[in-house]
């Protein structure tokens, strides 16, 4: 770099928040070292800058240097633009520490200071600070330190709470501070005064419909899981909290399981009376699957109580006949003929399986569940007759079984059925001294009307012609 090195003020540009360079994103280096701005008219003003490039953007081309008045007077008559900055030297950081810094500065300011004739107490007519230079303050730690421990304990009006909160507000948060804000708190534990402090300060706070709606609009698109897309190991860690508490409370004997009130269980469920679940018809992830069956199934293993299942059955029981009063009309269950598919496969597999294995066992049902299922029936079908169910009566179509045996004599797996000798003896020694009811004779004469009786009737028939011939 040519000093002095001449700045194009309007080329200048800056992203973000202005009130501290890290925070700002600048395309241009830092730079400690003397400048020089040249009006219009041809007045003069000598600077000293750890930052000069920041200094010309935040300071001049703004217009925010109101302490210096002369040079602000110049630059809001003429425009920003209009002036010539230029930087006159530069400080090489080297070795040197900040004290050492602003000392050198402070000396080659009061030089150039000098050498331009600029205080204006020695030319009023072009000369535009207002000191000979070298008064830059540089505190030491020392003095920091007693400023901080001064104003502890102060505490602000509310007026200037909330001109300083007008100011930000608008203002969206930059990644770099987010990342800086994420750092700091992460690895801090909070002492539990502090907790309490938090917890009172935003108790009762509701938040706005418009702050509702952009919380909305930043969680849309993101996978949530119950509210969002949570580390796996945060949730693991505070599943392990939670287990380590409960522990910790049942060995000292504090432990009290939380149970709702009535009044609660009772606003949960009408709470959900009606409303749709929000995964319905979404399919399941297969490694959400997977880690459902199995042992890895955090009922595998365990059996319900028969208090538990006498007490689901009668809740569900009693949602039905509420549902019932209110109007609501139980739908037929039609199942999905690929999902019966789907299961018969899955069950003629598995037994497979088990017959190469040698597990598989038959299913016998004893006596005493037969005839219990036999009296359920029949109890199931007697109530559905005083309610006004009417069988439907079942004719067997001798079209349909002739179809299906064509079928199955064109593929080749029709099989005549024969009747053993043993069988014949037993179902004629069955039917002796048994008499057909008239309801059956009647059926029997019906179905033979109008049919071809066999050999014997026309054998009868042709005789009975012939001799009355």
């Amino acid at each position: 770099m040519i000093l002095p090195f001449k700045i194009d003020i309007s080329s200048l540009t800056v992203v973000d928040d202005l009130r501290r360079r890290d925070r700002s994103i600048m395309e241009y280096p830092i730079i400690f070292g003397i400048y020089k701005i040249t009006s219009p008219k041809g007045a003069i003003y000598i600077g000293l800058s750890t930052d000069i490039y920041y200094r010309f953007y935040h300071c001049y081309k703004t217009i925010t240097c109101k302490k210096q008045k002369k040079i602000y007077r110049s630059l809001k008559k003429h425009g920003a633009e209009n002036h010539t900055f230029e930087i006159i030297h530069i400080v090489v950081k080297g070795n040197l520490t900040k004290y050492e810094i602003m000392d050198e500065l402070n000396r080659l300011e009061i030089h150039y200071v000098k050498v331009f004739n600029s205080f204006a107490g020695d030319n009023d007519k072009f000369g535009l600070n207002l000191t000979r230079g070298g008064d830059a303050m540089q505190l030491t730690d020392e003095a920091w330190e007693r400023i901080n421990k001064s104003k502890i304990g102060r505490t602000q009006s509310a007026e200037t709470v909330e001109k300083r909160a007008s100011k930000l507000r608008g203002r969206k948060a930059y990644p770099q501070a987010i990342e800086a804000a994420i750092k700091a708190n992460t690895g801090i534990t909070r002492s539990p005064e502090t907790r309490q402090k938090l917890r009172e300060a935003n108790l009762g706070k509701i938040a706005s419909a418009e702050t509702k709606a952009k919380q909305s609009k930043s969680m849309k698109g993101k996978n949530k899981g119950k509210r969002g897309k949570r580390n796996p190991k945060s949730v693991q860690k505070g599943v392990e909290t939670q287990k380590r508490n409960k522990e910790e409370k049942i060995k000292n004997g504090t432990y009290v399981k939380p149970i709702d009130s009535e009044e609660t269980t009772k606003k949960k469920r009408e709470s959900h009376l009606g409303k749709v679940a929000w995964n319905k018809g979404i399919p399941m992830p297969e490694q959400q699957r997977l880690n459902q069956t199995g042992e890895k199934n955090h009922a595998f293993g365990k059996k319900q109580t028969k208090e538990h299942i006498s007490k689901s059955q009668a809740t569900k029981k009693r949602n039905r006949e509420e549902k019932l009063k209110n109007g609501w009309k139980p739908e037929k269950r039609i199942r999905n003929p690929k999902s019966t598919q789907k299961a018969k496969e899955t069950r003629k597999r598995n037994k497979e399986e088990k017959i190469r294995n040698g597990t598989y066992v038959k299913t016998v049902v004893s006596v005493d569940t037969t005839a219990k299922r036999l009296e359920s029936r029949k109890k199931n079908r007697e109530e559905k007759i005083r309610n006004g169910w009417k069988p439907k009566k079942t004719e067997y179509s001798t079209e349909k079984y002739k179809k299906n045996k064509e079928e199955k004599i064109a593929n080749g797996t029709y099989v005549k059925r024969e009747v053993s000798l043993e069988t014949r003896k037993k179902q004629s020694e069955s039917r002796k001294g048994k008499k057909p009811s008239s309801e059956t004779l009647k059926k029997r004469s019906k179905s033979m009307m109008g049919k071809n009786k066999g050999k014997k009737y026309m054998t009868k028939k042709r005789k009975n012609t012939q001799n009355n011939g």
